[in-house]
């Protein structure tokens, strides 16, 4: 059993690439599958990162998730969303890890 402080939605991206006449860059669009609850715990936060010069903040998360038929992939795209809906940000799976004992999925993103 989760103790649920929010929610993931699987990211589905489509599209996107080269325009085949013009070249130019054409948008991918995103769609978000049904919420997941879900527990998340923050394991690092860097507030000194930065990325080319600029500063950005570097967060990790472990999340919990019920394991009822679901299945994550290393690299998948997810949202994070806190119980009020407001977004966490937009995540890649790392690890997923499967805890049988507790019928749970341990994702590291």
């Amino acid at each position: 059993m989760i103790i649920q402080n929010g929610y993931i939605e699987q990211i589905t991206v489509t599209g996107g690439g080269l325009d085949e006449t013009t070249r130019h860059p054409v948008v991918a669009s995103k769609t978000y599958n049904t919420p997941i609850p879900c527990q998340y715990v923050s394991t690092s936060k860097n507030m000194l990162a930065k990325s080319n010069g600029e500063p950005v903040t570097q967060m990790s998360w472990t999340i919990y998730v019920e394991a009822l038929c679901r299945h994550f992939n290393v690299g998948e795209r997810i949202r994070l969303i806190d119980l009020c809906g407001n977004e966490i940000g937009e995540y890649s799976v790392i690890r997923a890890i499967p805890l049988e004992a507790v019928c749970q999925i341990e994702l590291n993103v």
